[in-house]
């Protein structure tokens, strides 16, 4: 975790050196020392959480006071928490501030912490985690995507709940409501708060990438894509049951692809909802009258765009190896790199339009952003003949 921490970091620092009058080499080491000591934190953490057997809820109810803290520090620009101390490591090179040392501090006792107890962990529980993570690590090689997220649920212990949020109960008589529509709610309905509060969170890093993006820094718009992306899978998991159970997928009488576009109306509003949170935490960083202009325009194509690259990225289900063998090595490589990209992509192609917005709130170019959201949704049309052309597959 420390090396992998301290290669993003510097990564960070060198691209931060060229839009900031910084020395790079220290802008990278500082960057580097920064973010490897998260990553020590990080498995330090969760070392002496284990070790102690902490439930989830304190460690959770720890967990939101540490980041409503931090949250409190950046917005009243302090320095006391022990993320923002992180933080303020990699922004040496523009203040040198020597109380930051205190986190290196922090660090040191959570290691401490963790490695005292080491012996009170379980085995059991520890051989099970790593049977997961093997399987994980095998799924990701293969590219199986719903592996993998299920292999993750299981390692969080991140189940359905038993009793629904509102039950949603039978219609007495003939409705006019899809099946289709109320199964997919019935779904949602049951899911866990952490997976709410994951989905909550993504839509504000969006939200705050958008922002970014509005002030200059343009890659953010591929940030706020993965974002939406990641929230969006969570919101295609009705999708994803019929995709689990391909059995009863293709013994309704409709063509498999027809059913699969029936989840598209759920999955889209719920993303409205999440570009709804996204607005909101762009106004941290943007004007409330470029906002309301933008999201207007923005909100249909987004959500509609989000739900679709993942609803693509789960009907698509785990990669056929044995066909994919006979197209030769170099062919089979760009087909399994187009399976993982091009579903993201079709995301952040909807955020597009962002960048023909201009950068001045009093003169904020609503018709060009328009016209540019019209091309794509071409991306998201194709995207739902893809959809309509899917199959249930067969181990």
């Amino acid at each position: 975790m420390a090396f992998a921490g301290a290669v993003i970091g510097a990564i960070i620092g060198e691209v931060a050196a060229y839009r900031l009058p910084v020395n790079p080499a220290a802008a990278i080491a500082s960057g580097a020392l920064s973010f490897a000591l998260v990553g020590v934190l990080a498995s330090a953490t969760a070392l002496a959480a284990s070790g102690r057997r902490l439930r989830w809820w304190p460690a959770n109810i720890l967990a939101a006071v540490l980041i409503a803290w931090s949250a409190l520090d950046v917005l009243g620009k302090r320095t006391t928490s022990p993320f923002t101390l992180l933080a303020d490591i990699a922004f040496w090179p523009i203040t040198f501030q020597a109380f930051a040392l205190i986190s290196i501090v922090v660090v040191a006792v959570v290691v401490w912490l963790g490695l005292s107890r080491i012996g009170d962990l379980s085995i059991e529980h520890a051989l099970r985690r790593a049977g997961l993570v093997a399987q994980l690590r095998f799924a990701v090689t293969l590219q199986d995507v719903r592996t993998v997220v299920l292999l993750r649920r299981q390692l969080s212990q991140e189940n359905a709940r038993l009793r629904p949020w509102i039950r949603i109960g039978r219609s007495k008589k003939k409705s006019f409501i899809p099946p289709t529509w109320k199964r997919d709610w019935q779904s949602y309905l049951r899911f866990p708060l952490p997976r709410l509060l994951r989905m909550a969170m993504f839509g504000v890093i969006a939200g705050l990438s958008l922002g970014a993006l509005w002030r200059g820094t343009i890659p953010m718009i591929i940030v706020a894509g993965l974002a939406l992306y990641l929230v969006a899978y969570d919101a295609s998991e009705p999708t994803a049951q019929e995709v689990d159970h391909p059995t009863r997928w293709e013994s309704f009488p409709e063509a498999p692809g027809v059913l699969i576009l029936q989840h598209v109306a759920a999955a889209f509003v719920v993303m409205t909802f999440i570009c709804a949170i996204v607005a909101a935490s762009a106004l941290i960083l943007v004007p409330f009258a470029v906002v309301w202009k933008l999201a207007l325009i923005m909100f249909v194509p987004v959500a509609l765009a989000a739900a679709v690259s993942a609803m693509i990225s789960t009907a698509q289900g785990a990669p056929n190896m044995a066909g994919l063998a006979g197209l030769g090595p170099d062919v089979m490589g760009w087909v399994m790199i187009a399976r993982l990209v091009i579903p993201p992509t079709i995301t952040v192609i909807a955020l597009l339009p962002l960048l023909s917005a201009g950068s001045d709130p009093n003169a904020i170019n609503t018709t060009k952003v328009g016209n540019a959201t019209v091309y794509s949704l071409f991306a998201v049309g194709g995207a739902i003949l893809y959809l309509r052309t899917r199959k249930p597959k067969h181990l």
